[in-house]
Order: C-alpha cells, then structure tokens, then sequence
C-alpha cells in the first residue's frame, strides 16, 4: 500500500501529463470481456490530478468515492506518524466494515456488467473513443 501511495504522490508531483489515447486497456476487460472494479481507474487518476472531477467520476466513480477519501486517510495517517509520532486508530478495525467495503465493491462489479444501459454510466467510456 506504501508503494501506491508513493506512486500517486509522485505522479501528482511529476504532473502526470499522460495522454488519455494512449493508456493501456484493462486486461481483464481485454482478455475475459468483464470489467474489474478498477476499470477506468488509471483514467481516473489522471483526470483528477489534471482537477477534472466530472471526468474522473466517469471513469471510475468508485476510485473517487472510495479510493480518494482513503487514500487521503492513509497518507494523512503518514503524516501524523512522522509528525506526531503516533499512529492513527485504522480503519477496518471493525470487521464490517471491511466486509461493507467488499460487498459495495462486489455490488458495483455486478452492475457495471449487467447488459443493457440501465447501469452503463458504471462503465468506464471506451479508450479509444474520443469525446
């Protein structure tokens, strides 16, 4: 987990400029034709460090709703570690909550899914597609 949050905080230092065109496909929706959970998720990172949240929401609602709020926690837990020198009370210290967070993870997957255009706005939009 240390290694991704010195990913994203790089990234964000860096600026991130990667074109969208060019962002590699998810291979389990390459390969097995499903989205995963994170589909759409590098895009949304891009998007959010470029402060374009409506985008990011579009390609990953999840990452923005879930990912964000806890990734802001762990690096702010960081933080107060180095700073402070103590370390803040975790998250999933109750276990439904883990289990909560897994099940929203496995419900979302279910309707990103589901055929037809009901849920398709879980979607992330085509790579390769151009708005």
């Amino acid at each position: 987990m240390g290694i991704l949050a010195g990913i994203v905080i790089g990234l964000v230092f860096l600026g991130f400029r990667h074109p969208v065109g060019t962002v590699p496909s998810c291979p389990t929706w390459r390969f097995g034709g499903v989205y995963c959970p994170g589909c759409g998720s590098l895009r949304a990172t891009h998007a959010l460090l470029n402060g374009a949240l409506g985008e990011a929401l579009r390609h990953n609602v999840m990452l923005v709703l879930l990912g964000v709020p806890l990734g802001a926690w762990y690096i702010g837990g960081l933080v107060m570690t180095v700073v402070v020198g103590r370390r803040p009370r975790a998250v999933f210290r109750n276990a439904w909550i883990g289990w909560a967070a897994l099940m929203l993870l496995l419900v979302f997957t279910l309707l990103r899914n589901l055929p037809g255009e009901t849920f398709g706005t879980l979607r992330p939009p085509d790579p390769h597609v151009h708005e």
